[in-house]
C-alpha cells in the first residue's frame, strides 16, 4: 500500500510511529509498509496498542531458543 493509502487506515501517530522505527533502523518504505501490514493484521490502532505489542514480541523472543548455543566463544590459544 502507497503512504496515501495507510493515512485512511491509520491516525497519524501510528504512521508517525512506524515512520521513526523505519528511520531508526534504516530502512525503506518496505519496512515502513511491513511495519504497518503488521499493525493492520494486529489490529493495532493506538499507541498503547503498539506498547502492548512490543511487551508481546519481546516475551515470545525471549522464549525462543538462544541459536548461539553449543556455538564455542571461547579462542583458542
Amino acid at each position: 500500500m502507497k503512504l496515501k493509502n495507510w493515512l485512511s487506515v491509520f491516525d497519524a501517530e501510528i504512521i508517525l510511529e512506524a515512520l521513526t522505527r523505519t528511520q531508526q533502523n534504516g530502512k525503506s518504505f518496505n519496512y515502513l509498509n511491513a511495519i504497518l501490514t503488521v499493525f493492520k493484521q494486529k489490529d493495532i490502532k493506538t499507541l498503547k496498542n503498539i506498547e502492548a505489542y512490543d511487551r508481546s514480541f519481546k516475551h515470545h523472543s525471549s522464549l525462543l531458543p538462544n541459536r548461539n548455543l553449543g556455538k564455542s566463544h571461547c579462542r583458542s590459544g
